[in-house]
Order: C-alpha cells, then structure tokens, then sequence
C-alpha cells in the first residue's frame, strides 16, 4: 500500500493541469469548488455555463434517458437541473481519459460496501457485536427488513408504482433519519439496492457507463493514519492548488513528497502495510 498523491505521475499530471489553467482551459475559480451549494452532486458552473466538463456524481444523477413506465420521470437529478438552466442545452456523456501510458479509469464507488464501523466501546459486548452482525446479515438475506430500513414503512414511508418505490413524505422538516429510516444503510450495490432504486437507472449504467475503473483499497485501521492524515491531506491541497496556478515551479512537488513522508506519510505506509500483512497471515 502506497500513496497515490507522492507518485511520480502526480507530478506529470501537475504539470500537464499547470499548463491548462496557464491556457485559459481550466477555471480560475475551481478552487472554490464548481458546487456552490446544496446536493454534494451538483454543479451550479456546469448548469449556468461556467465550465463545460463535470465529473460531479454518479449514472444516476446524469441519466440523460427518461424512464417510459414513469411518465413524471425527468431524467436524472443533476440532468434535470442543468436543464432548467439550459433548456437546449445537451449533456454528453464522456469516457475516462486514457494516460500516456495508456492507463485509464476512474474511482469505482461503492463497489464492495459502505463501510460498517463498530466502537472500541461497542466491540467489549459480545451481544452488541452479535446482533450488529446479525442485523448486516439479514440486510443482505432479507429483502423486507431491507426495504424497512432503507424505505420504512409501506402506505405510510413509501407506496409501489408500478414495482417503483416512491416517497410519501417529503417534508425536509422530517426527513427520513429523523424517522430511523436509512440509518443502517449497508451493502448498497446488490440486487436488493438495484431493486427499490430502480431497475431502470441501472440498466441506463450498464448501457453507458461499462469502464474499467480503480477499486477502492481497504487498509486496517493504524494509530498513524488518525495521527498525521489532516496534516497530510491539508499539506497535499495547498500545494496542488499552488502548482496548478503557477505559483511555484512543477520542480515543487518534489520538496512536496519529503514533507509528505517526514510528515507521517512514511510512518502511515509502515503501519498500514504491516497491518495488512499480518490480516493476510492471519494473525
């Protein structure tokens, strides 16, 4: 395990982004973000013109296609607001660059599982581990105790449309969570998932969006990462947004990936990698 921020291609790709924005092709306000508010998948600089690439959410957010058994069906929730932005506006999906070493893909979420944690505190009762096990367990057995906790309950939570499992209570003033409803949110892409979230969406991604794409690296927990990371991470964004603009010279990452592994970087990778092996060792 290894830290993709410090590798030698970061630098290249600095490079190749310092040289974009010094051409006038990437925003000068990206730092602050291309959402301005609300929904973490939205983008307000893509709706009103600002930019015109977005890699902000997911399919379903950009489902271009209407869904013919739902005839109140407006496509996907950030296609439908670019849309009221730009009625005659078109949105083309795009593929994952392709890297001169012809490496290519993006992040793939969520492809094992939310992640389920469990408190130092809880993990001394037995019976509390047991029935938090049990409870995963059934979610991924048992598709009436998942619809219950991820929709609640039935003509009263949600009702079925045409096997569409629709909200009935809207208000913002009681949402779901406040109704224990989607607190225990586990195994997101399976079949049960697919189902009370439409069969449509994810036939539409099947369609348009089969890529190859990273897979997410699940490292043990280590006393270091908790130590060093918001150091890390801060350290890591101050100096790709300095390099991007032109502030220091590409030749600064290199100073960059000392202070990284001085700063606990090396100290994260030691640990972790020793915590793996020993998972894989069985110990």
């Amino acid at each position: 395990m290894t830290f993709a921020a410090i590798q030698p291609e970061m630098k290249e790709a600095l490079a190749l982004l310092q040289k974009w924005y010094k051409d006038g092709l990437i925003d000068p306000e990206f730092v602050t973000s291309e959402n301005s508010s609300g929904y973490w998948a939205h983008s307000q600089a893509f709706y009103n013109g600002r930019i015109g690439l977005t890699g902000k959410g997911a399919h379903y957010h950009w489902r271009t296609e209407l869904d013919p058994a739902n005839p109140a069906d407006k496509g996907g929730g950030s296609y439908e607001q670019f849309k009221k932005s730009q009625p005659n506006g078109t949105v083309v999906l795009g593929k994952p660059a392709v890297g001169p070493q012809g490496k290519s893909g993006t992040p793939q979420w969520d492809i094992s599982s939310t992640p389920v944690g469990i408190t130092t505190k809880a993990a001394k009762d037995p019976r509390k581990v047991e029935t938090l096990l049990k409870m995963v367990e059934t979610a991924a057995t048992d598709f009436d105790y998942y619809v219950a906790i991820r929709k609640g309950t039935k003509d009263v939570d949600y009702k079925l449309e045409s096997d569409r499992y629709v909200n009935l209570i809207t208000d913002s003033n009681n949402p779901v969570e406040k109704r224990g409803i989607d607190i225990f949110h586990v195994l997101v892409a399976n079949d049960f998932y697919k189902k009370i979230n439409g069969k449509f969406n994810y036939d539409y991604a099947d369609k348009n969006f089969k890529y190859n794409g990273y897979s997410p690296v699940f490292v043990p927990p280590v006393d270091s990462y908790t130590k060093y990371l918001a150091s890390l991470y801060k350290l890591t964004l101050e100096t790709y947004f300095k390099i991007i603009t032109g502030e220091p010279p590409v030749s600064a990452f290199d100073d960059y990936v000392q202070k990284f592994r001085s700063g606990g970087g090396d100290a994260i990778e030691k640990e972790a990698n020793e915590a793996l092996a020993a998972n894989k060792a069985g110990k």
